[in-house]
């Protein structure tokens, strides 16, 4: 956890391979949430969710590229 630093300004992604969100259960944040991330990693990460109450498949509906979605490991199921 000691690499693990909140921060207040956009960080370079292109790097990442895993992102994982796990905000508040609601639609709307998840999406912004997703829609920046697609647009800050490049088509081969990873996206990720940890919802257990909301459809996966509506989160990821606009995603450019649907296959590197994935929900948490308890309901593994391809977003988009």
């Amino acid at each position: 956890m000691d690499r693990v630093v909140p921060v207040e300004i956009a960080v370079d992604l292109g790097r990442v391979e895993l992102a994982i969100e796990a905000a508040v259960e609601k639609m709307e944040p998840k999406k912004r949430i997703f829609a920046d991330l697609e647009a800050r990693t490049s088509s081969e990460a990873v996206l990720a969710t940890n919802t257990s109450a909301l459809s996966i498949a509506e989160i990821g509906r606009d995603f450019a590229a649907p296959g590197t979605r994935a929900g948490p490991p308890f309901l593994i199921q391809s977003i988009g």
